[in-house]
This record gives C-alpha cells, structure tokens and sequence, in this order.
C-alpha cells in the first residue's frame, strides 16, 4: 500500500497550521536542539540562546520542556512553541514548553523599543521578585519607553500565564503593580489574544480610599499608552480568572489613543478592598469598542468601566455576579456591572443581570450624551440604573425584568441621585436580550433567534449558534427534532452540551464552504479551554465543501452522531473531508456515533494532547471504489487512543494523483513520535486495508490489537517501521482476505502475530504451509488458532456471543441482557449495577476535577457530571423538594468538603410530558446541583454538580479514587460513585474521566 504521497501533499499543511508555523526563508533556531522538527536550521540549548544567535525575522522553535530561565529578546522575530500550551495541562513539561521564571521580575521581556515580535504558545510563570526593589512583576513585558514619537507592535497569543506575584513588594515601589501581560506604549496591529491568564495576585492592601487599579494593583492583561500613539492595540479572546486586582485594562493620555477589547472570558476576579474596576477598565481612551465579553464574578468593584474616555461603545457584554466590598466606602460601592466616569460613552445591548447594581452612571461626566439602550437589566439587587451625574441619561428601550417598567413589580429600578434626569420611557416590555444567559436552552425550527431567549421551551431559538451563544457555561441546549440550518461556523467557547433528538431526527446542514486553511477549516470550532459534549443528532454537509466537520481544540464526548456528506474535493486535488480533527491538548471521546460519505477521514485524532481519547462503538461507511481515499480513524503525531468495537467497510478508494490507498484503521508517527493504538474488538470489511500501521520505515508507531475481526478486505494487515517489534497482534480473526498480513517494509524485528485464526485449521500460508491467508517475512505467527477465538465473536458488538450487544463477551458479561460496557459493580456482588435489583440510584459519574490554588485559601473547586437511574429508590424529586440535598466528595485520605443545599435553593420544574428538571444553587457558597431527567427511561437523569471556593489541599493522583456522594437527609436517597480512570494531576488537582 502507498501512503506517502497523499500524507505529503495534503497533510503536511496540518502539520505547520497546528504548530502555528509554516515553511519561509528565514532561518529556524530550534530549543533544546535541532532535532525537535524537521524544519529546524540550526539549534541551541536554552531559550535565551536561541533569541541571541537568531537573526530579525527568524524563528526561534521551542519543544515540549521546563526552561527555567528569563529570556530577554532584543530583536525583531517569532518565539513559537512547537505544541501550544494549555490550562489542562499547566507544569506537564512532556507536552508543552514551560518557561519558568524562576525568580526575576520578569518571565519573558522584549527589550525596550524592540518591536514586530510574536510570541505564541508558551507556558509562563513564576516572576516572583520578592523584594522591595520590585518595579512590576510580569509575565510578560513589552515596552517602548520613549515618551513621545514611535511605539512597538508585537503579537502575544495562545499562551499561558500565572502565578505571578510579589509578596515582599514594596507598596511605592510598583510603577504598575504584577500583570500577566505588561504592554507599555505598543502600538497599531498589536495583538494581544487566545492567552489564558489566573492567579495573579498583590499582597499590598489599598492604601487609600478610592485607590485607582494599576497603582501597584494585580492585573491580568494592562496595556497603557503615555506618548499617545497606541492606536489599533485588540485585546481578543482571551480567558482570565482568579485576578486580584483587574483582569484587562487598557490605559492610554487621551490623545489618539484607540483599544478594542472583544471576545474575552472573565471569571472569579477582585478583592475585600482592591479598588474600583475589577473586570475590564478602560480610561483615557480616544476611541474604543468593549463587545462581546463575558465576565462573571466580580467582588470589589465593577465589571466593567470607563473613566475619562471618548467614544465609547460597551455592546453585547454578559455581566453578572458583580458585588462590593471596598473596605473604604463600602456603602457608596456595592458593586456594579458597569461604571461610566466618562462623556460620549454608550451602553447598548448588553445582558447585566444578578449584580449588587447594574449601570452607574458617575459624577465625573461633565455633559450631555451617555445612553444605555436595549439592555437586558435583570435582578441587580440594589437597583438596575443609578445616575449620580447632573447630566441626562437616555436609557430608553431597556429590558427591566418585567413587563410594566423600572421600579415596578418586579422591575429592577432606576434612580438619579444629583441633578441628572434618567429617560426610560420606551422600555421593553418583553424579554429580548442579546448573549443572554441560560442553565438550559431550547432550539426549534418553530423558534425565533430575534425575538427569544432560548430559555423557555415554548418559546425556543431558531439556530443551534444562537443557543450555544446563550447557554451559560456548563448548560445544555437541547435541539428539538427538524432541519437547522447553521452557519457559517459555530464556535464553541465554553463548556456546554448540544443534545438532539436523535440521528436523522435532528440534522444540521452548513450555510457556506469552510475554509481551506486554519481554523476556518471547521464548520464547528471547539475552542481550547472549552469542553464539548454533542449527542442525538446528525451533521450533514450536502451542498457545501466541509474540510472538518468539528475543528476540535478542547475536550469532551461525541455520543450518538451521524456525520454525513463530510467532503472538500474528495476526488483531488485535496481529497479533504474529515468528520473531527480532535488537535487540542485533552481527550475527546467519540463514541456509537456513524460516518458515511467523509471526504478522507472519521476522526483524526493528532498530538499527544489527545491522549486518553476513546473511538469505541462507531460505524464508518467508506464510499466504495472510486478516485477516493477513507480512513474510519487515524492516529498521528504522538496521539495514544483506543480504538474499540467499531465497524469499518466499504473503504476501497484509492487516490489517482499517486495510487495512495484507504485503509479501515491508519496509525503514523509521520508529523510527530510516539503514535500508540491500542485496536480491539472491530470488524474491519471489504476494505483495500484493514489497519495501516506506519508510513515509511523509519516509522516508530505501535500497535496493540486483540480480538479484532479482519475479513474480506485486500490486505488484512500492513505494517511499515523501523522495528516489527513496536506491534502486536493476537487473538484476532484475520481470514478471508486476499493477504493477511504484509511486513516486508519492517526493517527490524518481528510482528508478534501468534495465536490469531487465519481462517483455516493449518494456520497461515505463504512463508507458512498453511491454507489460510497469506503471511509475509518479519512476522512471527507460530503458534496459531485452529478456531475463532470466543472473544471475537463476543466483542464484536451483536455478535451471537454478545446478546446485548454491548462490547463484552456474554461469558463476561455481569449482566448479559443489559447494555453496560463499564461493568461497574457498586456493591461487588457479581451483578452489575445495570441489572442488580438490590441497587437503588445509581450515580455514574463520566467527569470529576478537583483542584485547588496553593496560593490562594478558599478557592479550591469540585465538578463534576454524570447520570443516575432512581427507579427503585423513593422519588428523588419529592425528596430534594422536600428536604434538600447535599455533594459530599472524598479521596482515600478523607472527605475533601461537602457543599449542600437547602429545599428553598432547590427549583423544580416539570415540563408538559411530566419530566422534571432539579436546579439548586447556593450563590454565597457559589455551588450548584442540577438533574435533568432524560426522556429514555423514567427517573433517569443527567446529573451535574459544582462547588466553588471550597477550602481544601489538591488531591493528588496518589490519594484515588475519588468519590462523589449525593445524599438527602436521612439517607433516603443516596447515591455514591467513584472515579479513577483517565486521570491527568497538574500543580492544581487532579480531573479524571471515563
């Protein structure tokens, strides 16, 4: 079979699109050596070294690794990773490059006046000074300190940075107080995005009242301007939480000055007493636009603010949870989503809700001309506007929680406490709010995008985009039965479920071509940090060239999805169509999901960040003979997966530019090493090859396959490497093929192919005596089967063996009539859970994160998610009404904390068809429970549960399993699981899924 050519031409360009690279003149100095990449023109030891011997315009490549230095660069270029870092996995330096300050002020500086640099995709922290001497501890430093005339423009993007901080500092000795990134006079086209920025912190109290942000405060982004040109900075898309101080602020003279700060998620920011804007502060700006930010959870101050600015328009912003507590005037600052100490500015269009107030207007604006119109003002308890200036406020046509006014009802109010008079004649008087936020939503072809707000099933959306828009982290949007069409990507920036009615049922059809590069190749764009769980629908591309189906950078669960008409060019030149491209730096499970006209391939699942990942119970349907390639799945790059009790067939194109041939199962170590597939249970059929492993004979791949049947294709099995050794495979049925097994290409060593069924009593021929199929040299086959084994019948899901068809031999199987792969067994009876009468409730958990910060007391974390089945305990729902509930979690060592919930925190709803929904949350203690009934089985839910600010030490891998406990009081209802499988511990804690 030949691979090369088509990997090379059509894939290579992955390759330098996921390292954030691509092929150019200048030179590649490559850390900690010249070996990490094949694009590498010279290499060097350290970080520090490279910048140094690299010339403007070169690139310096940096692999996986701990660098603990403080590199300063002095010229002109781009410092890129080779793999970008992530939160998930934050100190694991196997898998992203960790620059480590290691006690400077400063991480990573670009030397004064030094401008067009780029730095993407590090890890960055540790620039604790600790001293009195300390001007500002950063992350990053960018400057120009020229006080008039040119500034700098750099790109920082895609990296990581925390734990900065400086408890020793000196009160009057921080010009700017400790940031993640500190960006002094840079200027047009700088771009700072796509970082993720926590745990910046400041020891020093406010010395005064009023104390202004930036005066020796913590800030997660700051950028500021004294000379006047930084015109054009974007402050984008960027993730920060767990601030002390502010997470973003852009701070220039007035003069010229314009900064768009857009698409940022804020969380968990401010303290008892650290100023006034908390969120995002914008001062002394000419021009700017603040859009589509989400920020939630503000203590000290305000989510957002503009202070002497020009023209300012703050539009489509969700904040909420905004409360006081600056120690100095706590009476007059309760908190609020937005201040405006500013002439000319403009509040449209935003949701503020669940704020100690909404919208204050300050007494620094000195005219006439601040509006705040078509906002959704909602449950701000201490009022929805209040104008403290002795100008006019023009703050018609709002949304004031009910439909009869401010200050009616159960309106939010408006107030003016000076000479200014607010207008709110013209309010709404329905619900009608731009990035509103939902627990759950609805989505319907009967539905409306303009009009609702997703959140009431008898008055849904129109689109799947709009509900994502609209769901609340950690919420579900549940599409009902029809035809979407949706477009022209829908991206994903938090954690949330899509859930359909069922495939076939629900279809979603793309509205354009995607791209044929970056992420503008995915019709559905999962950003990284975000977690994605899509079940019970179908995704078909006909009419429109789909190069990926889902572009995945994070994580979650594919579950019961039908991927159809998944095609770019699928005959050439391209020959591109891929279902889900799974790049990002955490597990995505693909599971009893099926593929039919893909353009090349299923799921690709490429990098060592995957890692973990599960392809189990899938049906993929090649498109037959034809100037076509198909792959059901194809591992890459260091990916290690299981592929398990999937069905592959019909895979039998082959690619007329140069012959490369389709295979049921592709494994390669060509874009990157340690490529590991772990094959059981499939039946690969009627394809060209059943499983191609590696690509040329210095290929390292490894193979471990069991219990598979391989029948009916050209060549059962073809195996390409440097050493034979790497795969194994036993105990499978490799019969009925016109070649069994083909390992000329192996350069050392021996397949190990023993004890498998070769479809005939005497075993293999070829270069054995045997009638069955053919075996080539490098392959140790002896001894063999001289029948099927049990395991392949059994294991191939509704085998004869297998009655309920759930991937486990039925002589196996603690309950042969049910489905339960896991066979999880609570009480160790030998029944399982599934079919065990003697179990009530059974919680299964599939996620659960613990962590806390070392640094920071009471901000340690629980989540978790899973299901239960309650049919034979008493009724959950009367229960929790009627007495509460409490979350009791639990290592080895101990309970870890308990947070609870008392039957007034408790919401129940019961919809139309007599399913309920259970809502609890507990805002002080910032927790919350949810149980979804699902429609498939009476009293059987979706469980989720999270506890924030909880008090106690991160696990550690050493102190599993973990161990969630739901109890009522009593012990009438208690259902308790543990987790250990799939495992991953940062400097955090611990998350572990199944």
């Amino acid at each position: 079979m030949s691979l090369r050519s088509v990997v090379s031409a059509a894939w290579v360009v992955t390759l330098f699109l996921v390292s954030g690279w691509s092929p150019a003149q200048a030179a590649v100095v490559c850390v900690p050596s010249i070996a990490i990449d094949g694009s590498c023109t010279s290499g060097a030891a350290t970080i520090q070294l490279g910048v140094t011997s690299a010339s403007p315009g070169d690139t310096v490549l940096v692999g996986p690794g701990l660098y603990a230095e403080a590199p300063v660069i002095s010229q002109s270029l781009t410092l890129q990773a080779l793999a970008p870092a992530t939160e998930a996995d934050a100190g694991n330096a196997g898998v992203q490059a960790i620059i480590d300050g290691s006690g400077a002020e400063t991480t990573l500086t670009v030397a004064d006046g030094v401008t067009g640099v780029t730095i993407d995709g590090f890890e960055i922290t540790n620039p604790t000074h600790g001293g009195p001497a300390t001007t500002s501890p950063a992350g990053i430093r960018v400057q120009s300190d020229s006080a008039v005339g040119t500034t700098v423009t750099v790109t920082l993007t895609n990296n990581v940075i925390h734990e900065v901080s400086d408890p020793l500092r000196d009160a009057g000795a921080a010009s700017f107080g400790e940031a993640g990134i500190l960006a002094f006079n840079v200027g047009a086209g700088t771009t700072i995005s796509g970082n993720t920025i926590y745990d910046i912190s400041d020891s020093t109290a406010p010395t005064s009242a009023g104390e202004s942000p930036g005066s020796g405060r913590a800030q997660g982004i700051l950028v500021k301007s004294s000379n006047g040109t930084a015109s054009g900075v974007t402050i984008a898309d960027n993730v920060l939480h767990d601030i002390q101080d502010v997470a973003i602020r852009a701070n220039g003279n007035f003069a010229a000055v314009t900064m768009d700060v857009t698409g940022n998620r804020i969380t968990t920011v401010g303290s008892f007493g650290t100023g006034f804007l908390s969120g995002i502060a914008i001062d002394h700006i000419a021009l700017g636009t603040v859009a589509d930010n989400r920020v939630r959870g503000v203590l000290g101050g305000f989510g957002l603010g503009v202070q002497v600015s020009g023209s300012t328009l703050v539009t489509r912003n969700s904040i909420s949870a905004v409360f006081g507590g600056n120690a100095f005037e706590p009476s007059m600052f309760p908190g609020a989503a937005v201040l405006v100490n500013s002439d000319g500015a403009s509040i449209d269009d935003n949701f503020l809700a669940g704020n100690a107030l909404g919208i204050v207007v300050g007494t620094t604006v000195t005219a006439p001309g601040v509006n705040a119109n078509g906002n959704c003002i909602e449950g701000n308890l201490a009022g929805g506007i209040v104008n403290s200036s002795d100008h006019p406020l023009d703050a018609t046509d709002n949304w004031w929680n009910c439909d009869t006014g401010p200050g009616t009802g159960t309106c939010d109010t408006s107030a003016d406490v000076a000479l200014g008079v607010t207008t709110t004649s013209g309010f709404r008087t329905f619900r009608n709010c731009d990035f509103l936020c939902a627990d759950e939503s609805f989505v319907a072809t009967t539905g409306a995008d303009a009009t609702n707000d997703c959140r009431d099933a008898a008055a849904p959306c129109a689109s799947v985009l709009r509900a994502t828009e609209l769901t609340c982290p950690d919420g579900i949007a549940n599409v009902a039965a029809g035809t979407y069409a949706e477009g022209p990507q829908i991206v994903i920036r938090e954690n949330v479920d899509v859930i359909g009615a069922g495939q076939g049922t629900t279809i979603l059809n793309p509205t354009a071509d995607t791209a044929s590069s970056g992420n503008g190749r995915g019709w559905w764009l999962v950003e990284a940090g975000s977690d994605l769980d899509l079940s019970s629908l179908t995704l078909d591309g006909t009419g429109f060239k789909v190069w990926q189906a889902i572009r995945h950078l994070g994580s979650g669960t594919i579950d019961d999805v039908e991927f159809t008409e998944i095609k770019f060019d699928e005959s050439g030149p391209s020959y591109a169509g891929t279902a889900v491209a799974a790049f990002g730096a955490t597990p995505v499970d693909v599971t009893n999901s099926s593929f039919s006209q893909i353009g090349r391939i299923g799921v690709l699942f490429f990098g060592s960040g995957v890692n973990g990942s599960a392809f189990s119970g899938n049906t993929y349907t090649g498109k037959g003979v034809g100037d076509f390639l198909d792959y059901m799945v194809e591992l890459g790059a260091g990916a290690s997966v299981s592929v398990i009790a999937n069905t592959a067939t019909g895979n039998r194109g082959v690619a007329s530019v140069d012959g490369s041939t389709s295979a049921g199962i592709l494994i390669t170590d060509f874009f990157g090493p340690g490529t590991v597939g772990t094959i059981d249970g499939n039946l690969l059929s009627d394809n060209t090859t059943g499983i191609a492993v590696g690509f040329d004979n210095t290929d390292a791949s490894s193979v471990g396959a069991t219990c598979n049947r391989i029948e009916s294709n050209d060549l059962g099995v073809s195996i390409t490497g440097a050493d034979g050794t790497n795969s194994a495979f036993n105990t499978n049925s490799i019969g009925g093929n016109v070649d069994g097994m083909n390992a000329t290409d192996v350069v050392a060593g021996l397949v190990d192919a023993t004890l498998n069924w070769w479809g005939a009593i005497d075993g293999p021929g070829s270069i054995f005596s045997g009638g069955g199929d053919t075996v080539t040299a490098n392959v140790s086959a002896f001894p063999f089967e001289t029948a099927v084994n049990v395991c392949v019948a059994a294991c191939i899901s509704g085998g004869a063996a297998d009655a309920d068809g759930d991937g486990v031999c039925d002589s196996e199987d603690n309950c042969p009539a049910t489905p339960n792969a896991s066979q999880r067994d609570l009480d160790t009876d030998g029944l399982g859970d599934a079919c065990d009468p003697d179990d009530g409730g059974q919680l299964s958990l599939r996620k659960l994160s613990a962590r806390a910060n070392p640094n920071i007391a009471g901000r340690a974390s629980v989540s978790f998610k899973g299901e239960l089945g309650a049919t034979l305990q008493p009724d959950i729902v009367a229960e929790i009404a009627a007495n509460g509930v409490r979350v009791v979690a639990s290592t080895t060592l101990g309970q870890l904390d308990e947070f609870s919930f008392t039957p007034a925190e408790c919401l129940v709803k019961t919809d139309s068809k007599g399913f309920s929904t259970i809502r609890c949350r507990n805002s002080t203690e910032r927790t919350i429970l949810r149980l979804r009934e699902r429609k498939d089985g009476p009293l059987f839910f979706v469980v989720r549960g999270a506890g924030r600010r909880l008090d106690f030490a991160a696990p550690a891998l050493a102190d599993l399993p973990m161990t969630i406990d739901v109890q009522t009081l009593g012990f009438d209802v208690d259902y308790v699981d543990d987790i250990d499988a799939d495992c991953r511990e940062n400097s955090r804690g611990v998350t572990c899924r199944e």
